[in-house]
């Protein structure tokens, strides 16, 4: 195996929470959502915390390893104070992109991830402004709600 990052590696945390620093600039606290079967969540928790504490970004941690339990995660996130969320670089949360996108949606959440969340929400998995190019091709206009949000 050639040496290298993944999309999954904990290592792009911290430039993951400064491109949702730089979506939702006046969100005083995000949300993190790791999975605790990861044996890399506590490495990618250390660095959101280096990150966050750089940004003046108050992190609100949550831990969900189950279906039941990324809903429940976020309810309680919103409900602490959340603006925005950043799901940890985790094969799980991928594979549960559609989910995170609904319910980040349903509470108006900007969020970001290791991976693209959904085709319709380039935006939410990129963090890029309207109209960008990456790469070689269209990001889509941000939805009314995520407007709001950002302005």
């Amino acid at each position: 195996m050639q040496p290298g990052v993944s999309m999954f590696s904990y290592e792009l945390e911290a430039k993951r929470l400064g491109l949702l620093h730089d979506m939702v600039p006046k969100a005083a606290a995000a949300g993190v959502l790791l999975n605790p079967n990861n044996a890399s969540s506590e490495n990618q928790l250390r660095q959101l915390q280096d990150a966050g504490r750089s940004l003046g970004l108050q992190l609100l941690v949550r831990r969900a390893s189950s279906e039941r339990e990324i809903d429940a995660a976020i309810e309680s996130l919103v409900e602490a104070g959340a603006r925005a969320l950043i799901a940890g670089a985790d094969p799980f949360f991928s594979n549960q992109r559609e989910r995170l996108v609904a319910v980040a949606a349903r509470h108006r959440l900007p969020a970001i991830s290791a991976l693209r969340l959904s085709p319709a929400t380039d935006v939410l998995g990129f963090a890029m402004p309207p109209g960008s190019q990456f790469p070689n091709r269209r990001v889509p206009s941000l939805p009314a709600w995520a407007k709001e949000v950002i302005e």
